[in-house]
C-alpha cells in the first residue's frame, strides 16, 4: 500500500472562471511536490472522498487554491508522517465553539477516517474535547486537540466530526506548526492559500491583469506580487534538467536557453546551428557571455561570479532538481567542456521571446526538420509557472501550430527511450 495518495477538490467559489483557474493552478503544484509519484485523484465535491478510503495509508486533501512554494520541505514532512497521527489540518476553534473545525485547504487523514465521511456541520450528542493552550494564530488555531471523557449535545462545525471519529479510535489530531510551515532557510511558508471565495471578483480581475488591486485578501496580494517578482526573471538557468532527443539527424535545433541544453541536443543530432530562445532575457544574456569570454575550463567558478556581480540567483535551487541536474549532465564535461571550441565555432542566434505569446516568431527562423525542444513550458499542469501566466487554449493553439509547421517538436515526456542526461 502506498504511503500516501492526493485527492484535489475544487474552490467552489461564484467564479466558474477563478474555479478553473485555481484547480489547474493547484494540479501543477500537487504535480510538482509529487516527488515519488503517489496516485493523484480529482473529485467533484468533498462527499466524494469516501470513496478512497482504505486505498493507501493517509489521504492528502487539497482544495484548488493550495500553492507549494517549498516542495522539498514539504514532501520530506510527508513522508515522514507516523501511524500515531490521525488527522494533521489547520485546526481552527473560535470563541463560542464547542468543538475544533477543520480548514478546507490542506488535510492529512488516515484513508480508513473517510469511510462513511461526514464532514457537515449540526447538533451532535457526543464526547468533548480540550484544545492545547498554544496556538498557531492568536486564540482560534489549537496546535492539538484531545478527547475528553465526557459527553453532552454540541454544535460541530465543518470538519469537526472527522476530528471525533480520529479522537475516539485514539489517534492524534494536530495542527501544522511551524515546523511544517516553514523551512528555516526561506521567510515564506512552505505553502500557502489564496481563498478564492474571498474578494472573488477583484482576484478574478487581478489574476487576468496580474496587477494589484483594492479589496484583494492578503494572500492573494502576496500571491498576485509574487507572480510578479518572478516575471522579474532575476536568474539564470546555469544547469538544464531536462532528458532531450537524440538520433534524429538535422541542421537546426531550437532550444531554451537553459544549462548547456541546446549544445547537448546539437551534440546528439548533428546539427550545425543552435538557436537559443528563452523569455528569460538574463538566460539568454549569460549564454552570449559566456561564448564570448570562457575558455571551456571550470564552468561553474565561471557562471557563480557571472551572477554574483550581476546580482542574478541561479536555478536549478531545489534539491530534487539539483539532483536531476547532476543526473542530466553527468556527460557534460566529456561531450561538452572537452569540445567547447567546436560549440563556439557554431552558428548561433539568442531569440528572445515569449513562446506562448508569439510563436511564430520562433517558427519564421526554423528552417524544414529543425528540432524544436519546448521543455516543460507547454506541458500545462507539469509547470506551474504555465499555468499561472497563460490559458490552457494559448497553449493548445501553439501545440496545434507545432502540428502544422514542418519541425520535429520534443517536449520530456512524450516519448519513449529518452536520452537522461
Amino acid at each position: 500500500m502506498q504511503k500516501v495518495s492526493f485527492i484535489i477538490v475544487p474552490s467552489f467559489s461564484k467564479s466558474s472562471w477563478l474555479n478553473n483557474k485555481m484547480l489547474e493552478v493547484t494540479r501543477s503544484f500537487i504535480n510538482l511536490v509529487n516527488v515519488e509519484h503517489a496516485d493523484i485523484h480529482e473529485v467533484a465535491s468533498y462527499d466524494e472522498i469516501k470513496n478512497y478510503a482504505d486505498t493507501t495509508e493517509f489521504l492528502i486533501i487539497v482544495t484548488a487554491g493550495t500553492i507549494i512554494t517549498d516542495r522539498d520541505h514539504l514532501w520530506n514532512k510527508i513522508i515522514k508522517i507516523d501511524d500515531t497521527y490521525g488527522i494533521l489540518a489547520n485546526l481552527l476553534q473560535y470563541e463560542g465553539d464547542d468543538l475544533p473545525r477543520l480548514h478546507e485547504q490542506f488535510i492529512i487523514v488516515r484513508s480508513d477516517l473517510v469511510r462513511d465521511l461526514d464532514l457537515t456541520p449540526g447538533t451532535i450528542y457526543d464526547r468533548t474535547v480540550t484544545r492545547s493552550k498554544k496556538s498557531m494564530h492568536g486564540d482560534y488555531a489549537p496546535v492539538e486537540v484531545y478527547l475528553d471523557k465526557s459527553s453532552k449535545e454540541q454544535q460541530v462545525e465543518w470538519g469537526g466530526k472527522l476530528i471525533l471519529k480520529a479522537l475516539k479510535q485514539g489517534l492524534r489530531v494536530r495542527n501544522f506548526d511551524n515546523n511544517w510551515r516553514y523551512n528555516a532557510n526561506n521567510p515564506l511558508p512552505v505553502r500557502g492559500f489564496l481563498y478564492p471565495k474571498k474578494s472573488t471578483d477583484v482576484f478574478e480581475q487581478a489574476h487576468k491583469e496580474f496587477k494589484i488591486l483594492p479589496g484583494l485578501d492578503d494572500s492573494q496580494e502576496l500571491y498576485i506580487n509574487a507572480v510578479l517578482d518572478y516575471r522579474k526573471y532575476n536568474s539564470v538557468n546555469i544547469w538544464s534538467w531536462d532528458p532531450t532527443i537524440q538520433n534524429y539527424d538535422t541542421h537546426t535545433v531550437a532550444v531554451p536557453a537553459t544549462g548547456f541544453l541546446g549544445e547537448i541536443t546539437a551534440y546528439y543530432n548533428n546539427a550545425s546551428k543552435i538557436i537559443f530562445y528563452d523569455i528569460n532575457k538574463n538566460n539568454l544574456d549569460f549564454k552570449q557571455y559566456l561564448y564570448n569570454n570562457w575558455n571551456g575550463e571550470n564552468y561553474l567558478e565561471f557562471a557563480l561570479a557571472y551572477c554574483n556581480e550581476n546580482n542574478l540567483n541561479t536555478e536549478p535551487n531545489s534539491q530534487v532538481d539539483i539532483n536531476d541536474a547532476e543526473k542530466f549532465n553527468k556527460d557534460t564535461s566529456s561531450l561538452i567542456f572537452n569540445n567547447w571550441q567546436k560549440f563556439k565555432d557554431m552558428d548561433k542566434e539568442f531569440v528572445h521571446i515569449d513562446l506562448i505569446k508569439e510563436p511564430q516568431t520562433l517558427f519564421n527562423k526554423l528552417p524544414k526538420g529543425s528540432i524544436l525542444h519546448t521543455s516543460t513550458m507547454l506541458q500545462y499542469n507539469v509547470y506551474p509557472f504555465t499555468s499561472i501566466m497563460y490559458e490552457r487554449e494559448e497553449v493548445d493553439a501553439v501545440k496545434d501550430l507545432i502540428a502544422v509547421t514542418n519541425i520535429h517538436h520534443y517536449q520530456p515526456g512524450n516519448e519513449k527511450n529518452e536520452l537522461l542526461l
